[in-house]
């Protein structure tokens, strides 16, 4: 059996909105969360683990479900790429 610890790098956060972005060049997702300013930016084949522990890819994930992320890598303007 595999056991899974979180250490102080990663945060539950709650999906405020997903949202489709589209440049010149590429589209990417756009990912805000409930309780902060921070921005998640990903591509449709981004995987997250929400916080019963169940994989989801990017489409399908949803508005309310709470994903783990590591909180470490966000940049100094909030976002994470």
């Amino acid at each position: 059996m595999i056991q899974t610890e979180f250490n102080g790098n990663f945060g539950l956060d709650e999906i405020k909105r997903i949202q489709l972005k589209n440049t010149r060049l590429n589209s990417f997702y756009e990912i805000r969360f409930v309780n902060d300013k921070r921005k998640l930016y990903a591509c449709k084949l981004h995987c997250f683990l929400t916080n019963d522990g169940s994989p989801k890819i990017l489409s399908d994930l949803k508005v309310g479900d709470k994903i783990w992320i590591d909180i470490s890598a966000f940049s100094s303007d909030k976002s994470l790429k």
